[in-house]
């Protein structure tokens, strides 16, 4: 009777040591998953910061003209 319950354990302790790597496995990918969604993010914004910012330095009509046609509107109202 020994041997049987010793083997019970041990293939319970198995089991609980594969569902842990198994969920820090999915906890890891998921938290890369979240990362390079947030750096891509933070690229974009970016680039829109640097396109504002020459936007901002025109003073003529055509450049002004220029500078609306080349802005993306397509995420204006994305942060309301």
């Amino acid at each position: 009777m020994d041997q049987s319950s010793s083997k019970g354990a041990l293939i319970g302790s198995i089991v609980i040591v594969v569902l842990l790597i198994a969920g820090s496995i999915y906890f890891w990918k998921n938290n890369a998953a979240k990362d390079a969604a947030n750096k891509q993010a933070a690229e974009q914004q970016q680039v829109q910061e640097q396109a504002a910012a020459q936007a901002a330095n025109s003073q003529n009509l055509s450049g002004i003209e220029s500078d609306l046609n080349a802005s993306d509107m397509t995420s204006v109202d994305q942060g309301l």
